[in-house]
């Protein structure tokens, strides 16, 4: 006789929320390093880097998944995602801070392992933390689907 297994999807959240325009506090979760091609581009192209799962910690939508996506493999995709990590490391994004941030991280561990989602110990460091997002909504490239737009970040005072 096979044993016999019990399954309640009801107790899980599959939904991702897409957050109202506003200010959120979010937990940061366990980050998982990515590597994707995009067939859709001409020529095609392979973005990769660090997805962050976020929970909002406080207020009516306490509780509400997310996610955020560190991409890596543009110059432009580093810089914003630097805010991030900026903010969730308790970071004001001003020139000073940046430098500091840059002094201390510079040779530090950001390695990626897209086959296992292994990351680097930085990445790592921002598990548990806390950060202010200012969000907004947009659309996906098919103009009908709706997406997190996040505008900025802020360290959790």
């Amino acid at each position: 006789m096979s044993p016999r297994y019990e399954v309640d999807p009801t107790s899980v959240t599959a939904v991702i929320a897409i957050l109202e325009k506003g200010e959120y506090e979010l937990s940061v979760g366990e980050p998982k390093s990515f590597e994707k091609n995009d067939t859709t581009s001409n020529p095609p192209k392979s973005n990769r880097g660090v997805r962050y799962p976020l929970t909002v910690a406080e207020g009516p939508e306490a509780g509400a998944r997310t996610f955020y996506t560190c991409y890596t493999h543009t110059e432009g995709a580093v810089s914003f995602m630097k805010q991030f990590l900026l903010a969730v490391l308790g970071y004001q994004a001003t020139r000073d801070d940046e430098k500091r941030f840059d002094a201390k991280y510079r040779g530090s561990d950001w390695g990626m392992d897209p086959e296992s989602g292994g990351v680097g110990d930085v990445w790592r460091e921002l598990n548990g933390k806390r950060v202010v997002a200012v969000v907004d909504i947009g659309f996906a490239q098919d103009g009908i689907t709706q997406q997190q737009k996040w505008v900025k970040f802020r360290p959790v005072s």
